[in-house]
């Protein structure tokens, strides 16, 4: 492997990892060993873990193995990526369909208001925006 994706300011970009023969590092060992766990398990822990445990190596890799170091930041805040991911999915599921705000939360474990404090937070626009307007709901 000698590139991977990384995000560091919100944007993607392309990360050129240092080439080596002999690739050693006991965080990444751990990581995998216990992607393996999960997978010889059945993935009991779901998509979450392995998204989180994605995040985890990405950031390793970065941060230890890149060609050109550049930080990653962390954001505090907002939705995770996963999160993200599940309600566009969902929005993109039932474009047709009327979908409201209560059903959003649902669909990522949280409550109304906080999903609307959170979704504002990572995405800009307020949610109830997207609910009402079919038309946005393309994104």
């Amino acid at each position: 492997m000698r590139r991977c994706l990384a995000s560091s300011d919100g944007a993607y970009g392309e990360v050129e990892l240092r080439p080596s023969r002999k690739f050693a590092d006991p965080r990444l060992s751990a990581m995998v060993a216990a992607v393996h766990a999960e997978m010889v398990a059945g993935f009991p822990s779901g998509r979450l873990f392995l998204d989180s445990v994605e995040q985890a190596m990405a950031v390793a890799l970065v941060n230890g193995h890149a060609v050109r170091h550049r930080p990653v930041q962390i954001c505090r805040g907002g939705l995770g990526p996963a999160r993200l991911r599940r309600i566009r999915e969902l929005i993109h599921a039932k474009m047709e369909d009327e979908l409201g705000l209560d059903e959003l939360a649902q669909s990522v474990g949280l409550s109304t208001a906080h999903f609307a404090r959170m979704f504002r937070k990572s995405t800009g626009p307020d949610p109830a925006s997207i609910c009402s307007a079919p038309k946005a709901r393309a994104c």
